[in-house]
């Protein structure tokens, strides 16, 4: 019976608002923009590689001419073809480092630090530890707003899915970018600031977790898994305390509604909270047992704050709310909810909610629609930095 209602709640989410939060979008113009990125990046590669053989073959050739006798007709004529092809050998390497700038440029262009950064779709939202960035993980890689303006990370460009930011880097999955070695699906993986690369965890090759959230200090991961696999016997809710060595399915007693988000507390392993279609359910026993603590809204997006209390995205389910777009936060200790102003449009949805580790009064939105919001003020005044999956940069003061 648990496996059934497991395989129920698990199935629904992908048929459900928001979604987009546990799917991928147009993978058609993800395609296209990675294979336009690796198709510079080879070109690259090749210019170079032929600027450094029209170099070798124009040295070798100058070698032979100086080497040619001129006083009979026979030399005089190897030194005019070998006069002959030195020519076609500087203009090729001329060619070649033509093509060379090109393409650096074009790289730089489309990856660098510029108006056109591009969300082919939006699979998270998090700010580093000293608040300074905001990361943005996408079909394409990690887009980053710094200072106002946005870059692509220079990390390994995948299509990042269950993305979760945590103190010394980040866990994921999804799938590898084209031409990529790596096995698809990525399963999970984690990167760390200090080495700088992506390992892989657990499940590589065989699974791809839309639905996953890790604690930010405690690294507690929690997977919604959604097919049986080789460490995991049923569909439902996992959770692993070592890194994915161990995993442990979780009961979700109580939990009688359709998930649609989860975030783990940042310091409490036993503490995750997942969002509904009516409202916000609580464990704190490793999803044992849930109980609800938010009631009458349509979540769609959730996360648990520097301060370890929540903060909800969703559309409101009584008349007071008038099934509008709601931003609260809710204190685990006192209980109180507090409604902030937001700038989503009815026609649009919260998709994801990060706050500034440093400042709790910077927060950020994303939205279904591909707009990002930014506050600095709790609320009080909202900036777009990007809108419908284009970057906007923002003065700062």
């Amino acid at each position: 019976m648990k496996s059934i209602r497991s395989l129920f709640y698990i199935l629904t989410i992908f048929s459900i608002l928001p979604t987009k939060a546990f799917a991928h979008g147009t993978e058609e113009e993800h395609q296209k923009e990675l294979l336009i990125d690796n198709l510079l990046d080879y070109t690259s590669i090749f210019a170079i590689f032929l600027i450094v053989l029209f170099a070798v073959l124009i040295y070798f050739t100058r070698k032979k001419m100086q080497g040619t006798h001129v006083k009979t007709s026979e030399g005089r004529n190897r030194r005019k073809k070998l006069a002959q092809k030195n020519k076609y050998f500087i203009w090729l390497a001329i060619v070649s480092t033509i093509i060379l700038v090109i393409s650096l440029g074009m790289k730089g262009f489309t990856n660098g630090e510029s108006e056109s950064v591009s969300f082919p779709d939006i699979h998270g939202l998090a700010f580093t530890d000293n608040g300074q960035q905001l990361y943005v993980p996408a079909h394409d890689g990690i887009k980053v707003f710094e200072n106002g303006s946005w870059s692509v990370a220079d990390i390994e460009k995948n299509d990042y899915m269950g993305f979760s930011k945590v103190d010394d880097g980040f866990y994921s999955s999804g799938h590898p970018s084209p031409g990529s070695n790596r096995k698809n699906p990525l399963g999970v993986v984690k990167y760390t600031n200090t080495d700088e690369k992506l390992e892989p965890l657990d499940l590589y090759g065989e699974m791809d977790f839309h639905g996953m959230a890790v604690g930010y200090r405690s690294h507690a991961i929690y997977v919604f898994n959604p097919k049986q696999n080789s460490k995991m016997d049923e569909i439902g809710l996992y959770y692993s305390l070592d890194d994915t060595k161990s995993w442990t399915q979780s009961e979700m007693t109580g939990l009688d509604d359709n998930p649609t988000s989860m975030t783990v507390h940042p310091d409490k392993e036993n503490v995750v909270a997942i969002g509904t279609q009516t409202g916000v359910y609580l464990s704190e026993d490793f999803g044992k047992t849930f109980k609800k603590v938010i009631e009458n809204v349509q979540v769609t997006a959730i996360n648990f704050n520097e301060g370890g209390n929540l903060i909800v995205g969703g559309v409101g389910m009584n008349e007071h709310q008038k099934h509008g777009i709601m931003l609260m936060t809710y204190d685990l200790g006192s209980k109180d909810q507090k409604i902030l102003f937001n700038p989503v449009e009815k026609e649009d949805y919260i998709l994801y909610i990060a706050q500034d580790p440093t400042n709790s009064e910077t927060i950020a939105l994303a939205t279904g629609n591909k707009d990002i919001f930014l506050t600095e003020d709790l609320g009080e005044t909202w900036n777009e930095i990007a809108d419908e999956g284009e970057s906007k940069p923002l003065e700062m003061e």
